[in-house]
């Protein structure tokens, strides 16, 4: 049913994990119905729950994905990047899970520089870690790069 289908979506963009946002195809693929049809019904959804009950989904920042790919000092840096994207609203209109993934990557290219080595988290690593594809980690990237514009120290 696609009721149903919406509903369970709806709890996925609403739950913690950012990775559960990505479930809609899975959704459309196990009740053989066209995410169309899923997605307008769970926008009526979203609407008549935002109207009735005065709620709103929890927005999404870049920096919610990043726990789940580094640690550590990384994992500092890699929110100060987030900072400076969201400050500058360089992610404007972009998927927080596309930006985050291009963010960690950075981060790995930053500390791979300084220890001198190949990075341990590869563009492929990364995609499938937050269930988006290599090639779309990699556009990010490349439009952040041309963005940023700000030196870090590590």
């Amino acid at each position: 049913d696609i009721s149903c289908a919406a509903c369970i979506y709806y709890v996925c963009r609403g739950s913690e994990d950012p990775r559960l946002e990505r479930s809609l195809f899975q959704i459309s693929k196990a009740i053989d119905q066209p995410i169309r049809r899923i997605g307008r019904v769970y926008r009526k959804i979203r609407s008549e729950l935002e109207e009735e009950l005065n709620f709103k989904p929890k927005l999404r920042n870049p920096w919610d994905i990043l726990p789940s790919i580094l640690e550590g000092e990384e994992l500092r840096v890699a929110k100060k990047i987030a900072e400076v994207v969201k400050e500058n609203k360089i992610n404007a209109g972009k998927s927080h899970l596309t930006v985050g993934a291009a963010i960690a990557y950075i981060t790995n290219v930053l500390y791979k520089a300084k220890r001198g080595e190949r990075g341990y988290l590869t563009q492929d690593k990364i995609a499938s870690k937050v269930g988006i594809t290599d090639v779309t980690v990699k556009n990010r990237y490349k439009e952040l790069m041309e963005k940023l514009e700000f030196i870090v120290e590590i």
